[in-house]
């Protein structure tokens, strides 16, 4: 929603907010009973800069686009 509010991104120069990013969380049974899918996950661990995340953020919540089809776009511009 930053851009859509016009706000300001002010730069951090202490340190105060650890850096945003995404990662999975997925039960330990689930891996017990898929192994394969660890590996998967793990592929997309840094696929997206910050500012592909505002954009997907954007794109949810401002413009009410699916998270599920904002999934699928990333990771079809990302190859995978």
């Amino acid at each position: 929603m930053i851009q859509a509010l016009n706000l300001t991104i002010l730069d951090d120069d202490r340190h105060y907010f650890p850096p945003y990013d995404a990662a999975a969380v997925v039960r330990r049974k689930t891996l017990d009973k898929f192994p394969e899918l660890g590996p998967v996950l793990n592929e997309l661990a840094g696929i997206l800069t910050e500012q592909e995340m505002q954009k997907a953020n954007l794109q949810i919540d401002g413009e009410h686009v699916a998270a599920a089809e904002i999934a699928r776009r990333i990771l079809a511009a990302k190859g995978l």
